[in-house]
Parts: structure tokens; sequence; C-alpha cells
């Protein structure tokens, strides 16, 4: 319709091979539960836009383009499980609040000459865990504000026009098994932003670019090699 295939705002809504399409967004939950396993998701503005209560998809496809994000996530708890969000549009995964948890999450690529990117968080926290980010327009992920939580792990990224990570305005950002590709810098930090690095490979040029003077720090863990950016040059 020209509004949305699935609107909850209670209650609790479960769907097994379900396929929604909508003018504005194919699901939109404002509250409740909503629980859906191989579903594919098609939404003129969004496949899905959370805005409270608690969702889940599981083995599903959210096919775009959409003219805003694939899935655009602004409280609430989102969970995604063997999700492809395929030819997204503008953005694949938007979130301005709440926590979104996501393993297995393949984003495939934002459109072509967009200035933004797979992932962008300005608000609340997203971890992904045996991910891929690919084809990106901009950055692979992103993450904007003190308030945004980004966390990685075995995740591929593919960078995009601004490289794989931008890390903005005191972000935090925790980065573990973390393949970077495509174009660079691997990470970018500014604004005082903050991200803590381990075991990850960095196959661009350059590898890190930081903001020193604003606070904003790379630091080093386990598996990791060369100088800590940012780090005082012990005196000969």
């Amino acid at each position: 319709g020209a509004a949305c295939a699935a609107s909850v705002e209670g209650g609790t809504l479960r769907a097994r091979k379900v396929s929604l399409r909508g003018g504005a967004q194919a699901l939109r939950v404002s509250g409740g539960t909503v629980e859906i396993d191989r579903g594919e998701l098609r939404g003129g503005r969004a496949g899905l836009l959370l805005l409270r209560g608690k969702a889940s998809l599981q083995r599903s496809v959210v096919r775009g383009p959409a003219r805003e994000a694939a899935v655009s996530v602004a409280g609430g708890e989102l969970t995604l499980e063997d999700v492809v969000l395929a030819l997204p549009g503008p953005m694949g995964l938007a979130v301005s609040g709440g926590r979104v948890r996501g393993a297995a999450l393949t984003v495939g690529g934002a459109a072509a000459g967009a200035t933004s990117g797979c992932v962008e968080v300005t608000g609340g926290e997203v971890e992904l865990v045996a991910s891929e980010l690919l084809r990106c327009g901009a950055s692979g992920a992103s993450a904007a504000s003190p308030g945004a939580r980004l966390r990685l792990r075995g995740v591929e990224v593919e960078g995009g026009l601004s490289g794989c990570i931008a890390l903005l305005d005191g972000a935090r950002a925790e980065l573990d098994g973390v393949r970077c590709s495509g174009h660079g810098p691997g990470i970018t930090a500014a604004g005082g932003a903050i991200a803590e690095v381990r075991a990850s490979q960095w196959h661009v040029d350059p590898t890190f670019v930081v903001e020193c003077e604003s606070g904003a720090r790379i630091r080093l863990g386990a598996g990791e090699a060369g100088r800590e950016p940012c780090a005082p040059r012990a005196s000969k």
C-alpha cells in the first residue's frame, strides 16, 4: 500500500516465509515485539523502521533501493541474524538510537555515487559479528556523536570513497578481527573519537588518519603491529 505492509504498535507479531512491501516502510515497529523468519521486506523509504519495542529478523532479505535506508533504527532493540540488505540505496543500516545486534549480516552496497555508506551510527549502539560490509558508497561504517558506540568482531569491510571506518565527534569503537580492503584510510578518527583495535588487517593506504590535537586516539592492542598514532616519539 501507500504506507506500510505491517505496522506494529503493541502486542506480538510472528511471521515465517512472509513478503512485506510498503510505499513508506515494509515494516514499521513503534512498540511490541516482532519476529520474522525467512522474510522479504521492501519499502519505498525503508524496509524496516524501528522506533520502539523489539524486532528480530532471521534468514531474511531486505531489498532496495529505499530512499532513506534499508533498515532505520531510532530506538528499541533490533536483532539481525543471517540477514542480507541487498542494494539498499543511500544507506544500508542507519541507527540514531537504541541497540542493534547483528550476526552474519551482509550489506550489499549503497547506491552508485551515494555519499553515504553501509552502516551509519549517530546514536545508540551497534554490534556486528562475522558480517560483511561490501561495495560501500562513502565509508563502510561510520559513527558520529558522543553517544554512538560501534563494535565490530570478525567483520569484512570494503571501504568506499571515505575509507573503511570513520569515527567523529566523540564516538567510540571496538574493532576486533576486522579486515579492511578497498579504499583507505582504514580508520579516520577526529573530534575526540576513540578506537580500540585488536588483531585486525589493513589492506589500504593510509592505514590510520587521526586528528591528535582533538583528543582522538586509536589504541592498538594484541595482534596489531606498528607505532600507535599520536603516541610520543622516543627521543634519541
